[in-house]
């Protein structure tokens, strides 16, 4: 008799902790399923992609956004970025030892003449240096001649408005052509390249 209320004690405890731990998983499933939910409801913040990647030379490290970035800009946008026109230049000196790409003359037209466009605010006297390395760097000999003329003008307000004129027509140039040129291209094809687009 004893035995058989042992057991029977037995059966209702075994049973009590089956069904507190039944309640427990379906107070547990509900949760996960509210909690599911109303994750659906809110949009998951973007991950940002931790990937490093190395340079054209492997000097510098880049993240997977940033060469992604670089790779959707445009020239303007491109020269403008310090680390993209860092990373641009290093590009157009590989495999061009002895001579410079005529993509890298565009950019080093195009930063000579930003540099012309500053200085003629700043002080005209001082440019002449400037003038005579931009010269150097002209795509043209027409460039040149426009230049010389406008330093010709009989005024100092002509001489920066027309050689103002000038260098901001070389400077579209020089973005034009630079946004043509195959090695520009291939600049962006290998950023794509490198982060499997």
């Amino acid at each position: 008799m004893a035995q058989n209320n042992e057991n029977q004690r037995e059966n209702r405890t075994r049973h009590h902790h089956h069904y507190r731990n039944h309640l427990r998983q379906d107070f547990d499933d509900e949760l996960d399923m509210e909690t599911t939910s109303s994750n659906r409801s809110e949009p998951l913040p973007p991950q940002k992609d931790l990937r490093i990647l190395r340079c054209f030379c492997g000097c510098s490290q880049l993240t997977f956004e940033q060469i992604e970035t670089y790779a959707m800009m445009n020239v303007k946008g491109v020269i403008h970025n310090e680390d993209s026109n860092k990373l641009l230049k290093t590009f157009l000196k590989i495999g061009h030892r002895s001579d410079k790409s005529n993509a890298l003359c565009l950019l080093e037209c195009y930063e000579k003449c930003c540099e012309c466009c500053d200085r003629i605010l700043l002080d005209l006297d001082s440019l002449q240096d400037y003038l005579d390395d931009l010269i150097e760097l002209c795509p043209s000999f027409l460039w040149e001649q426009k230049i010389s003329s406008a330093c010709e003008a009989d005024t100092s307000n002509k001489i920066k408005q027309q050689l103002g004129e000038v260098l901001n027509s070389l400077k579209k140039e020089c973005l034009n052509n630079l946004e043509g040129d195959h090695d520009f291209a291939r600049f962006r094809r290998e950023l794509l390249r490198k982060i499997g687009k």
